[in-house]
């Protein structure tokens, strides 16, 4: 039998790269309700996310690290059941840190929410930290699309990304 910590290890090691595959790792833009009380009108988030058919292994996620597990609505007759396993920013940021060796596939979307977690210390927003933010989201989206060369080895992407942090 394995020791709790070789068999943490070994989940977290599981989860990378289930994730890796199946997961998303995300920071979301979305327009605030305009209210006299908000300054500026965008919201940046970070998400860590899964879904497919099967939702055993979201289960699982969800028993390891916390989240929920929802279903998601069909788009038609045809398609199958969805589920969808999801962590919000706090918890998200913890989980990501602790996959962060394991990442491969997803290892630069890894460490670029964890120094985009750092913008977000419940201060005031300014115009720089949401120009800031916003470059982070941009930088997020570009990491996504991965060109690959002949041999279907990834190649550096287009955007070079910005070390967006001091």
């Amino acid at each position: 039998m394995l020791n709790t910590t070789l068999n943490r290890d070994f989940l977290i090691a599981w989860a990378a790269g289930f994730l890796d595959g199946e997961g998303t790792i995300a920071i979301f833009k979305r327009n605030a309700k305009e209210k006299k009380e908000y300054k500026y009108s965008q919201q940046y988030s970070l998400r860590l996310s899964a879904s497919q058919a099967d939702p055993a292994p979201l289960v699982r996620l969800s028993s390891i690290f916390g989240g929920s597990v929802r279903v998601l609505k069909r788009g038609t007759i045809n398609y199958r059941q969805m589920y969808e396993w999801q962590l919000g920013h706090k918890s998200a940021v913890l989980v990501i840190e602790e996959m962060l060796p394991y990442f491969t596939v997803k290892h630069d979307q890894a460490e670029l929410a964890i120094e985009f977690s750092k913008l977000l210390t419940g201060q005031p927003i300014t115009e720089e930290s949401l120009e800031k933010r916003e470059a982070f989201y941009k930088t997020m989206k570009s990491l996504k699309h991965i060109d690959y060369d002949e041999n279907m080895i990834p190649v550096q992407n287009r955007i070079k990304r910005l070390r967006l942090v001091s």
